[in-house]
């Protein structure tokens, strides 16, 4: 991790961008008398993102390893890192190898310290868990911005395996970390690649808005000859907006943008703003009560609009603006019951992905779906129903969304390419 920018910057070349058109839209606000749930900024939170035992000394060092990285990363301070490293700590990263603790400072501190030019490095901690007598990890999500002329933001999910052992012969002494052992979700030149480096829908968009950030996902090991790819969305901060349907808007196509009411400002001609892909539309099947005491078929549409990691990832949460963007003029589309936004804190999860070819119409992506949960059933993996159907998650590369400088989501670019070059996946969602 700490030399991360020395490798990547060996491999950095010129890049050639064009001006050309795209698409942007906005989906409709609410008729009068459909049931509408606006909420300040709190978050409602699905699941805790940590649980470690305050008795537990060896978890209380992996708490204060993730304490130190965070602080070493956001004020170029390794003040607490000498306090959870002895002087004689190895540390092994994907990039290289370090013999003592001074070694691990000088680097860690001279990256950090590149990483800071244009925005503060966030780290974010994750999780901490006992992996076996006398080993514990420690899971983190790492945010930069590559100080380059397209500002790319790069997000690295982390894991580092802290090896303890207790010295001097006191049973009840807090143990030391003897060695630490660092694993990325991508390999260094696949960082590069895929989060450097522009990608089309930014070449495409270039005078319009900035080098998306991407939303890291973990690839997991999957059964031979599998016909899909088994990934780990990361627990993220997020908006979340939503509504339930019924009647002909089931069937109906939808694009993956958020609805009108889930933006709460603009950008500002000479603001810098952040912008965060894919797109990602979660659906599911209910039973909704009727009038007359029956059930009807109904389905949740809701779009999760993942805050960039410098605005979520451990900042301050009070100073969220509310979520709600307001109503308007325009007409709501028809037979949507209810809607819902507010802000969320997901825990991680699991999906069986799988690339849909061409435009990706209602009938390609429920066909997906489909196909994918039948595969991934077939190999032992528990496929979450809800209504007798599949949960799924609709990842559009296509969409940008955008944030301004006052956490406000304030944008969403569609970019308008030939469908053979568009970007979609379909996640159909694992019970883990």
């Amino acid at each position: 991790m700490a030399t991360l920018y020395l490798f990547l910057s060996q491999s950095v070349g010129a890049v050639i961008v064009a001006r050309s058109p795209l698409a942007s839209a906005r989906l409709s606000q609410p008729a009068a008398g459909v049931r509408r749930f606006s909420r300040r900024p709190q978050l409602a939170t699905r699941a805790p993102l940590m649980c470690v035992a305050a008795e537990d000394l060896s978890a209380e060092v992996a708490q204060r390893f993730g304490s130190a990285l965070q602080l070493a990363w956001r004020a170029n301070d390794s003040s607490l890192l000498r306090q959870v490293l002895p002087t004689d700590a190895t540390v092994t990263t994907p990039l290289w190898q370090c013999a003592d603790r001074t070694d691990y400072e000088r680097e860690l501190l001279e990256v950090a310290a590149f990483f800071s030019e244009r925005a503060t490095p966030v780290l974010s901690v994750l999780s901490h868990r006992r992996v076996r007598a006398g080993t514990y990890a420690v899971r983190w999500m790492l945010a930069v911005e590559w100080p380059a002329v397209w500002r790319a933001r790069v997000n690295i999910l982390g894991e580092s395996e802290l090896a303890l052992e207790r010295r001097g012969g006191t049973d009840g002494a807090a143990p030391i970390v003897r060695a630490v052992v660092e694993r990325w979700h991508q390999p260094p030149r696949e960082v590069f690649a895929t989060q450097v480096l522009p990608r089309l829908r930014d070449v495409l968009s270039v005078w319009n808005a900035p080098t998306a950030e991407h939303v890291p996902l973990e690839t997991l090991p999957t059964a031979a000859g599998a016909t899909y790819e088994l990934v780990q969305l990361p627990p993220m901060l997020a908006v979340q907006a939503e509504w339930i349907e019924t009647g002909e808007a089931l069937y109906s196509e939808q694009a993956p943008l958020p609805p009108a009411f889930a933006f709460t400002g603009r950008v500002k001609r000479t603001e810098w703003y952040s912008v965060v892909s894919p797109g990602i539309l979660e659906r599911s099947v209910l039973s909704r009560p009727t009038a007359a005491g029956g059930l009807e078929p109904a389905q949740r549409r809701r779009w999760v609009l993942p805050l960039p990691m410098r605005y979520g990832g451990g900042a301050d949460l009070s100073g969220l603006p509310d979520p709600d963007g307001g109503a308007s003029e325009e007409p709501f589309p028809a037979d949507v019951v209810e809607q819902s936004i507010q802000y969320v804190r997901r825990p991680a999860q699991r999906l069986a992905l799988a690339r849909v070819k061409g435009s990706p119409t209602n009938a390609a992506i429920l066909g997906a779906v489909q196909s994918v949960a039948a595969a991934a059933a077939a190999d032992g993996l528990r496929v979450a129903f809800q209504g007798g159907q599949p949960v799924f998650v609709h990842l559009c590369y296509d969409v940008k969304i955008g944030w301004n400088s006052r956490r406000e989501l304030a944008m969403a670019v569609w970019l308008s390419v030939p469908q053979w070059l568009e970007d979609n996946l379909v996640g159909v969602v694992i019970d883990a």
